[in-house]
Order: structure tokens, then C-alpha cells, then sequence
């Protein structure tokens, strides 16, 4: 039995993100990306997925941003999540130690510009056994 799981991305991911995963969890599940909406607020994109989304209990998996949109999914529509998956995210807003660590990287880049994430930044964000695995780095790169 094939068992499908929606995959909503973190911020500037696509399904680049959930390829290596899918390798990995070979064919019983399935794991299928959705786009997050462009809409201006967390509300006005779970209403847009609410469209999108299958009207029968499904499972989700959220990454980062995804993770919140998952969430926030879950409470509007509780009778269309069967399983919620939440990776890289928190059930609460963010730490102030990791919200100050994020207005200081903005108002950098703000000031000098975003030239996308260096290789040893994308290096850090990988566990230890996939370090050298330089397809990955470059993913992470492409997309950030």
C-alpha cells in the first residue's frame, strides 16, 4: 500500500528539498511536493492550500516555514490532517536568541546584499555523514 505524504518546503526550498528523502524512503511512500502559495499573510496561504490540498485526511510534513504553514493547516482543518509532520521547526513562535540571530542576518543583508549561502554555511547545515557529499552542498546553495 502506497502511502502519500504533501510536503510543504521551507523558505526559498522546492522539491529539490525532498528528493533525497524520497531515495531514501524507497517507494511506499510517496512523498509529494506543494508549492507555498504567494499570499500576503500565514492565514490567506492555509486558506490557498485549503484549495490546493486533498479534501480527505491527509498526512503533512512540513519544513521550517512549511512546519508553521503545517501547523497553522492543522488547526483550521483538523478533520483533513491525518498525520502532521514537522521538521526543522518549532510548535511556538521562534526563540528571541534565534529572532535577534535573524534581524541581525537581515539588516546585514539589507545593508550589503544577498549573494546567496556560502559553501561553508551550507556545509554546517548538513549532518556529519553527508559533509562531503558535495551534490548536497550545491543544492543547498542553489536554492538559498
Amino acid at each position: 500500500m502506497l502511502t502519500n505524504v504533501y510536503c510543504l518546503p521551507g523558505t526559498m526550498c522546492d522539491e529539490r528539498l525532498w528528493n533525497y528523502t524520497q531515495k531514501a524512503l524507497g517507494e511506499s511512500i510517496i512523498l509529494k511536493h506543494v508549492s507555498i502559495p504567494m499570499e500576503e499573510t500565514i492565514e490567506t496561504i492555509v486558506d490557498a492550500l485549503a484549495v490546493i490540498l486533498p479534501e480527505h485526511p491527509i498526512n503533512l510534513l512540513g519544513f521550517s516555514m512549511g512546519g508553521y504553514l503545517a501547523c497553522a493547516f492543522a488547526v483550521k482543518y483538523p478533520e483533513r490532517v491525518n498525520g502532521l509532520i514537522v521538521v526543522s521547526n518549532t510548535a511556538t513562535s521562534l526563540l528571541d536568541s534565534v529572532r535577534q540571530q535573524r534581524e541581525i542576518a537581515l539588516n546585514w543583508v539589507t545593508k550589503q546584499g544577498y549573494g546567496g549561502i556560502p559553501k561553508k554555511k551550507a556545509i554546517i547545515m548538513l549532518g556529519q555523514a553527508n559533509k562531503v557529499r558535495e551534490e548536497l552542498v550545491e543544492c543547498i546553495q542553489s536554492v538559498g
